[in-house]
């Protein structure tokens, strides 16, 4: 399985990313299937991933995200929709069945949440934990949530509807240590 290569507003992905995005449909397959897998490799790889994207924010500015991260995390997130959708048998038409793909990456990642609503067209989930919040606050780099977070979450969801939409991240933030995050998705209706 191959995705398409990355344009960045510095060319391609570096092939180290671009392998990531290829690999990324079955890495997550994995994850599921073993629990093993999960813990000792995708976890941690994750978590480097997080570190690294950290890392060249500190180091290059705003425009490494520009530049790299949002546009791999967007190519990652689409990388793994068309798979992951067959895999969970996702109904694209309903935002409550669509919620499955979130408690499939929370599960994946460790993070813990409960669904507030959970409608056809409307569906808000509030994570109360996160294993990679406390990096992230001691970056001060809130806005990897708000920013890259958002455009991962919105490129999978657009995939599987192009009339998603994703609300904000703009409450409170576990990555900024003053409460839950809170993901409203919505399905925008023709009506």
């Amino acid at each position: 399985m191959t995705t398409q290569s990355v344009s960045t507003a510095a060319g391609q992905l570096p092939p180290l990313l671009q392998r990531v995005v290829d690999l990324s449909p079955r890495l997550w397959m994995a994850a599921d299937r073993s629990p093993l897998f999960r813990h000792l490799v995708f976890r941690p790889a994750s978590y480097g991933l997080l570190l690294g994207a950290l890392v060249a924010r500190r180091l290059g500015g705003p425009r490494t995200w520009d530049e790299y991260i949002r546009p791999f995390m967007r190519a990652f997130g689409r990388a793994r929709t068309g798979p992951l959708a067959a895999y969970l048998k996702l109904d694209p038409q309903d935002m409550g069945d669509l919620g499955r793909l979130q408690d499939f990456e929370d599960r994946m990642w460790g993070v813990e949440g409960h669904w507030e609503s959970r409608g056809k067209d409307e569906a808000v989930k509030v994570e109360t934990a996160c294993p990679y919040a406390a990096m992230i606050r001691r970056f001060d780099l809130p806005e990897f949530c708000t920013d890259v977070i958002h455009h991962f979450e919105s490129a999978t969801y657009e995939a599987l509807n192009p009339s998603y939409t994703l609300a904000p991240l703009d409450g409170t933030l576990l990555s900024k240590g003053d409460g839950p995050c809170r993901f409203c998705h919505r399905l925008r209706t023709t009506s």
